[in-house]
This record gives structure tokens, C-alpha cells and sequence, in this order.
């Protein structure tokens, strides 16, 4: 088996399906990437900071 540390969502949130699927699945939601156009490693690493847990993914709580 893989630990699965939690979830990424992409795209529009949908908070009502994604608090279902972290419900049924048992694990913590990390972020959510929006869709980026254009995509670019400036707005990449933006969306990073501001839409994830990036110390959960990192290892820690």
C-alpha cells in the first residue's frame, strides 16, 4: 500500500463535493490548484503558496 497524505483538488471549488470526497476517503484536503491560464512558473508557485497546506505535504502537521 501507498500513504496517501491527502488530496488535491484542481479547478473550480466546489466546497460541497470536495468536504464529500475528504469525508468519505478519510484524509485531509491539501489545496486546490485553480486552472491558470496562462500558466506560468510565476503563477504556478502563486497558486501554490496561497491554495496549499504545503507543510502537511512537506511531511509535518
Amino acid at each position: 500500500s501507498i500513504p496517501l497524505i491527502g488530496i488535491a483538488f484542481i479547478g473550480d471549488e466546489v466546497a460541497d463535493t470536495q468536504r464529500t470526497i475528504v469525508e468519505f476517503s478519510g484524509v485531509r484536503q491539501l489545496g486546490r490548484l485553480p486552472l491558470l491560464d496562462p500558466l506560468t512558473s510565476e503563477n504556478l508557485r502563486e497558486a501554490m503558496i496561497t491554495g496549499f497546506d504545503l507543510t502537511a505535504i512537506a511531511g509535518g502537521e
